[in-house]
């Protein structure tokens, strides 16, 4: 008899550890997906925002025109005024952004060392009624 008890609370010893095995796993998974959720949603937020941001300067032809009037790489210290105050402007406050117009086949990466999470998009602003000169806009963008 005494042998079938402790059979039993070697039973009810190894269902309590699987118990705790799975609350603790439930309370892990839960934190992960918390955490990356937040990631997701804060990307989301900047690359709406960026593209909001590109969208303006490629539907205003002012802009456009300063554009394709640049020729080499155009670095965010010697951007053209109007397309800087632009992105300036529109830019919210949780976030930095920086730009570069580069030509179509150039590989445009910022330069400098962020230690921070940067989101990056870019289009190619072609032509406007007068001119085709195709260049790449390329807008940088982190948190603050």
């Amino acid at each position: 008899m005494e042998y079938i008890n402790k059979n039993k609370r070697g039973w009810i010893k190894i269902v309590e550890a699987l118990v705790a095995i799975l609350l603790i796993s439930g309370v892990v998974l839960i934190a992960i997906t918390q955490s990356r959720g937040a990631k997701e949603d804060i990307y989301s937020r900047i690359h709406n925002d960026q593209i909001a941001i590109i969208r303006d300067i490629q539907l205003s032809n002012s802009l456009r025109t300063e554009i394709i009037g640049t020729s080499g790489t155009i670095e965010w210290a010697d951007f053209p005024a109007q397309t800087k105050a632009r992105i300036i402007e529109k830019t919210p406050n949780y976030m930095n952004c920086s730009a570069k117009i580069c030509s179509t086949d150039d590989i445009c990466v910022l330069s400098g060392n962020e230690d921070k999470a940067i989101y990056a998009e870019s289009v190619i602003i072609s032509a406007t009624l007068e001119t085709y000169n195709p260049r790449r806009l390329k807008l940088f963008c982190w948190e603050e």
